[in-house]
């Protein structure tokens, strides 16, 4: 009996492929990237620079310090780790949601957590992050979520 050459199936392991996590302006993307950590600030940028050429990355240090930023910078995104010192992730959020003018308050915010029970409790939900990446990051789960909310915002910005 002889067999013909079928084409490969691959498996669907619920991770996002290449094809969709695409942006149609070659990742022209200004990202505000709220991050205590210096080597997971390095690993953030040097990941996502990778991907996308074209991408600007702010760094904020703390939520104090991305307030700050917030007040004279436009971004398309922003990358918030919840636990920091001086103004954790979700006190920062809340600010943004409650006191920033609108197309600011409106900018899609990706929790950032170690904590993987973030996915099941949603708190973040609660405090207005649109999602979460958890760390250390899956680089095409985040590649994803960024395409995916810059995509959707810009959309909405038209």
């Amino acid at each position: 009996m002889a067999f013909e050459k079928g084409d490969l199936v691959e498996k669907d392991t619920g991770e996002p492929t290449a094809a969709q996590i695409e942006l149609a302006d070659n990742g022209n993307i200004r990202l505000l990237l709220v991050e205590d950590h210096k080597m997971n600030q390095l690993v953030a940028r040097k990941t996502l620079e990778k991907k996308w050429e074209n991408i600007n990355i702010t760094i904020a240090n703390n939520g104090k310090e991305a307030i700050e930023i917030l007040e004279t910078e436009r971004f398309d995104i922003i990358l918030m780790d919840i636990q920091m010192p001086i103004m954790d992730g979700y006190e920062t959020t809340q600010s943004i949601r409650k006191n920033m003018p609108e197309e600011v308050a409106q900018m899609p915010i990706l929790a950032m957590t170690a904590h993987a029970h973030i996915s099941k409790d949603e708190k973040f939900k609660e405090y207005g992050m649109d999602d979460f990446v958890l760390k250390p990051f899956e680089p095409n789960q985040l590649f994803y979520k960024i395409a995916k909310y810059v995509t959707r915002n810009n959309q909405s910005d038209e």
